[in-house]
C-alpha cells in the first residue's frame, strides 16, 4: 500500500519502487536505474560525472539538467 515518508528513507542494497513521489530534493549517492519511461523536472549532478549514473533503457524527459563537473 502507500507509505509515507516524512524525513530519510535510507536502503540499503537493491531495491524495487513502482513508484515514487517527492516534493522535495531527493538525493542519490551512487545510481538511478530507470526501466520506463520517466519524467526528470530538475537534475542538477554537483559530483564527479564519472562516479554519479543516470542510466535509463526506457523514455527519459529532462525538462532541465545541470552538470557541475568535479
Amino acid at each position: 500500500g502507500a507509505t509515507a515518508v516524512n524525513n530519510t528513507l535510507g536502503v540499503t542494497g537493491a531495491t524495487s519502487l513502482s513508484t515514487i513521489g517527492a516534493t522535495g530534493a531527493v538525493d542519490f549517492d551512487a545510481t538511478l536505474n530507470v526501466d520506463g519511461t520517466a519524467t526528470i523536472n530538475n537534475l542538477d549532478v554537483t559530483t564527479n560525472i564519472d562516479s554519479a549514473t543516470l542510466a535509463t533503457s526506457g523514455l527519459a524527459t529532462l525538462n532541465s539538467a545541470s552538470v557541475t563537473t568535479t
